[in-house]
């Protein structure tokens, strides 16, 4: 996981430095869902990255629907168990079939 937190990092620098307010997470592959991971993107890593002005994110996830209700679920859990991140109702998140589809957002 301290891989994954390097990078998210590292992306979070890159949009502050060029000032993009969008990200394209491309998880078509996607496996294995880790909700550690998950809550952690979502309580620490996406409060520093809004601060630096990223606040769109365009997931393209497997096709089979179970990961898209599974993070739509999380994100819902997340939202309720903590209030006082106030930004993540000012980030916009949506869920594209193609990677395409998520450019054209």
């Amino acid at each position: 996981m301290s891989n994954y937190r390097e990078a998210l990092r590292q992306i979070a620098g890159f949009a502050e430095q060029r000032q993009i307010n969008k990200l394209i997470i491309d998880a078509q592959n996607l496996v294995a869902y880790h909700r550690p991971s998950v809550d952690w993107s979502f309580t620490d890593w996406k409060r520093q990255a809004f601060n630096y002005g990223l606040s769109v994110y365009c997931y393209v996830l497997p096709r089979n629907g179970e990961y898209q209700k599974k993070l739509k679920n999380e994100i819902h859990r997340i939202n309720n168990a903590n209030p006082e991140l106030g930004f993540l109702k000012q980030i916009q998140i949506s869920f594209c079939d193609s990677l395409d589809e998520a450019i054209m957002e």
